[in-house]
């Protein structure tokens, strides 16, 4: 099966029809069809169970060297999850055949910018924003900059004295991490922007700050900026240890996501010390004028 979406689909027949047939009764039905019979050639034939597991569906998307087998087993996940276990968050068990093999596959799902985890991504977005999880991003959440906010935060105390901080430079939240770690050099380059009329440190699980909803608890973004043409800019900054993890992900999802239901109104990004060489400050001042 050479062509990857007819394989696919061919794939989400197989697991549709064994959940009524049983899958020797889909495998051998689906391979009987004249078209399938030809592109299968030899490769084709009696379906043999499982040994004990007989119930359990299995079967072979062949695909030549090139062919995107990594990818389609990426989409593949999905097509069983949907098909076949029908779980939201199914266990899955991803075999290689060698360490070296191995090794780059995990790399590759690890990287939120890969094609194959994008692919994964794809399949569960729809998943994290399901009616049992309880998940509405709206751009009309109650938040809004307040004098005294935060008078009950502990705050930074730092050397740097921020130009354009809402609180003024005196009475910003305290940041995570070290007196002039990344996120603070993260605030740095925020106040720096050109673009940026006036930003605040958002603090997390306070009743004044800005925040998102997760699928099973409340994101609270590391920063939120009021822009001089009146839009919001939210910023959640991870260090490069945690920026292609699960965590990550979803937070950048649910991000995008309120982006797209603000109407313009609203920019979100998740940025990183450096991405493809590019600084904090140019990751901002780059989405700032791209959108």
């Amino acid at each position: 099966m050479a062509d990857g979406p007819k394989s696919l689909s061919v794939l989400r027949r197989f697991f549709e029809d064994a959940r009524v047939a049983g899958p020797k009764g889909a495998y051998e039905a689906i391979t009987r069809e004249p078209e399938q019979a030809r592109r299968l050639g030899r490769f084709g034939g009696t379906y043999k169970p499982l040994g004990d597991l007989s119930a359990v569906p299995y079967v072979c998307l062949r695909l030549p060297t090139g062919g995107g087998k990594t990818v389609l087993g990426a989409y593949a996940v999905g097509i069983a999850r949907d098909a076949w276990i029908e779980k939201n968050y199914p266990m899955v068990l991803w075999l290689v055949p060698s360490n070296t093999i191995r090794l780059q596959t995990a790399e590759a799902l690890k990287n939120a910018r890969h094609p194959y985890r994008a692919a994964l991504d794809e399949a569960f977005e729809r998943y994290l924003f399901a009616a049992d999880a309880k998940v509405d991003v709206s751009f009309d959440e109650a938040f809004a900059f307040k004098d005294r906010m935060y008078w009950d935060q502990r705050r930074y105390r730092g050397r740097w004295k921020p130009r354009k901080h809402f609180l003024g430079p005196d009475h910003v939240p305290a940041f995570d991490g070290a007196e002039n770690g990344e996120e603070v050099q993260c605030a740095q380059a925020i106040d720096s922007l050109p673009g940026v009329r006036f930003w605040i440190r958002n603090v997390a699980r306070h009743p004044n700050s800005f925040w998102l909803p997760t699928a099973t608890d409340k994101f609270y973004p590391d920063f939120v900026a009021h822009l001089e043409d009146g839009r919001l800019l939210v910023i959640e900054y991870k260090g490069a240890h945690i920026a292609d993890g699960p965590d990550t992900a979803e937070k950048r999802t649910i991000g995008q996501l309120w982006e797209k239901t603000s109407g313009g109104r609203g920019l979100f990004i998740v940025v990183e010390k450096t991405v493809d060489g590019r600084d904090m400050r140019t990751q901002m001042a780059e989405k700032i004028d791209a959108s």
